[in-house]
């Protein structure tokens, strides 16, 4: 098998672990629709069909998205998948699995057909590891927030035509491919998108790869933490069969580095970054290599402007959909670093697509790290997780381990009571077709907790329909019978001392008052839509009304004569401050997630952060006036 297939192999493979396994990669969706077909048997090496083995197809598309769909072969070997897209750019990996090992076939659709046969051989397995052929080992660390990340990347070669792969039941006497001995406290093993090779085996401190060592070069890479309580840590690493071309690569995020056992030589470039490298050619059997990092302050990366939950409680769960809009500092650079806290029972954790092209990982203690350097304007990091649910009520508590000078937590509104110390009740918000308890806090430190207590409600008796009906004909009756009546009487003498300007005013604010009750029934649901915006529009034509007959009556009204009594005069008032507008440069944390480099020119309400149609004179939203709007139209 060439390089490059064996390079297929791994690729597929990875992206085969991906969708079961989808903490910080994006869901695999199904493969993209069309007329073509895909089809072919799966054969041992001695060419007899492979009958009822796994058969999975991923699609890698142009624009980087995956699709996957499985299915079983035939007592023939044959499979066939159906109704899939014909595109010769889309790129098809085929993969069949025997004993935990994936055998992979790269192919795609030739323009104009829509038929493509493609068949998957199994390799011959070998138990023999002798074949193996070690390469270079780095060990590349970086600061995480609780300590070290470190990263280990060893390069191993197969210079046979079979697979290389011990069973467990054979292991007892046999020679692995690789054995390491990892430092005291390294956490959990996390390999790229979460797959791990079922040969990585780790018993303590030992750590032994046992396959599959596919036909080629291939690379196996695994990251852990090591936990640091102080501004310093300690470690050694082992290496019981020796190594050869070793290297530990220090991220600019650790100025102070000593690693005895190795010489330190050129720096190297990592990820478009200088790294301190300490290198040796050739480790012998049980070699031992020492670290000690002392940590610095690392420069702000950056703040946190604002934090959005959108919580939903159901019998099992407590969902969470957060938003966090960053503004990276001005010297944010390679060594800088921002940890947020999640809670540490989270589970179901996903990123939005923007947020995984971001420099984010999620450490082992279950806080987000975020490493710099960052692109100058603001982020939006999104991302959705689960907290478990017993009972009819959950205490949800979230510390963010930064500064958040605004805090918005939105309830669903599904019979569930909130309850805090901390935050403050809002005006109830509205998104797609659904209401919100809205929550607010300001000014939230990093090592205080947010704590809220949720109990669900037993659900109220409805109405009988013809009730509910007769409850809005009789509110709509008694709100049209008020608007008439003071236009009707627009001739009338004001009561004395009250001029017909004042009078006015007096109207208007109280038809104003009358659209903020509307609201309220519309956001509790006394009022169906259709009754809620003929109501609406007819109170603010009203109101439109009432300001030109105030103004006319204004401008109408006779100057004081000369020598009469005037009442003694007041301070002139300050002028009224002008209506904030929204900062359309920002992302908005009212939208889902908006798309990257999508259109920017939205406006938003000041009030509530709501999107807003084009030419608005009212927020949808929130029924807050905007300013500029036209009063006369």
């Amino acid at each position: 098998m060439k390089r490059a297939h064996a390079c297929a192999v791994l690729f597929a493979t990875a992206l085969l672990s991906s969708a079961a396994f989808a903490q910080l990669a994006p869901t695999l969706d199904d493969l993209p629709a069309g007329d073509g077909s895909l089809g072919g048997r799966v054969t041992q090496a001695s060419g007899a069909p492979a009958a009822h083995v796994t058969v999975s197809l991923i699609a890698l598309q142009p624009s980087g998205s995956q699709g996957l769909r499985r299915t079983s072969s035939d007592a023939d070997g044959s499979f066939r998948f159906e109704a899939i897209a014909a595109d010769p750019s889309i790129v098809y990996f085929i993969i069949a699995e025997k004993e935990g090992v994936h055998h992979s076939q790269r192919a795609a659709f030739a323009a104009g057909d829509l038929e493509l046969n493609v068949d998957v051989q199994f390799a011959p397995h070998s138990a023999n590891t002798a074949p193996a052929q070690r390469g270079d080992s780095n060990v590349r660390l970086e600061r995480s927030c609780s300590g070290l990340r470190v990263s280990e990347t060893h390069a191993l070669a197969n210079r046979t035509r079979s697979v290389l792969f011990v069973p467990k039941d054979a292991r007892a006497d046999a020679r692995p491919i690789l054995e390491l001995e990892l430092p005291e406290g390294a956490g959990e093993l996390a390999s790229p998108l979460g797959t791990s090779p079922i040969g990585l085996v780790r018993e303590g401190r030992r750590l032994r790869f046992w396959g599959p060592l596919y036909p080629g070069e291939q690379k196996l890479q695994f990251t852990y933490s090591l936990a640091s309580e102080d501004a310093t840590l300690s470690a050694t690493w082992g290496y019981p069969t020796g190594a050869q071309g070793v290297a530990f690569l220090a991220d600019p995020s650790l100025p102070e580095v000593d690693v005895s056992g190795l010489g330190e030589g050129e720096p190297r470039e990592v990820f478009a970054r200088s790294h301190r490298a300490f290198t040796k050619d050739q480790l012998s059997a049980a070699a031992r290599v020492s670290l000690h990092v002392r940590f610095g302050d690392p420069p702000p990366l950056a703040t946190l402007r604002e934090a959005q939950l959108w919580i939903e409680l159901d019998d099992a769960a407590l969902a969470i959909d957060e938003k966090l809009a960053l503004e990276p500092t001005q010297d944010a650079g390679a060594a800088s670093l921002l940890c947020i806290a999640l809670p540490p029972d989270a589970t179901d954790l996903r990123f939005s697509q923007a947020t995984l092209s971001l420099p984010i990982v999620r450490d082992l203690s279950g806080t987000l790290e975020l490493h710099g350097p960052l692109p100058p304007e603001e982020l939006l990091i999104g991302l959705r997780y689960q907290l478990p649910v017993s009972g009819d009520g959950v205490d949800f508590e979230r510390r963010f381990g930064v500064t958040v000078p605004l805090l918005k937590v939105l309830v669903s509104d599904t019979g569930v009571l909130p309850e805090t110390t901390r935050l403050h009740r809002r005006r109830r918000a509205r998104r797609a077709e659904r209401n919100y308890l809205h929550l607010e806090a300001f000014q939230v430190e990093p090592d205080e907790t947010v704590k809220i207590r949720f109990t669900r409600l037993e659900a109220p008796q409805r109405l009988p329909q013809s009730a509910a009906v007769g409850f809005s004909v009789l509110l709509a009756g008694s709100l049209l019978a008020y608007l008439g009546g003071p236009l009707r009487s627009g001739g009338d003498t004001p009561p004395a001392g009250e001029t017909t300007t004042e009078r006015l005013t007096a109207e208007r604010e109280s038809v104003y008052a009358t659209i903020h009750d509307l609201d309220e029934d519309f956001d509790t649901g006394k009022l169906t839509a259709a009754d809620y915006t003929a109501l609406r529009e007819e109170l603010r034509a009203r109101a439109v009304r009432l300001l030109g007959a105030e103004r006319r009556a204004a401008a109408s009204t006779p100057p004081t004569p000369a020598g009469e009594h005037q009442a003694e005069s007041l301070p002139a008032a300050a002028p009224p401050a002008a209506t904030p507008t929204a900062d359309t440069s920002r992302p908005s944390l009212a939208r889902p997630y908006p798309h990257a480099g999508g259109d920017k020119t939205w406006s938003f309400c000041p009030q509530c952060g709501g999107e807003l149609p084009a030419q608005p004179r009212f927020c949808p939203h929130c029924g807050k006036r905007l300013a500029g709007a036209d009063d006369g139209a």
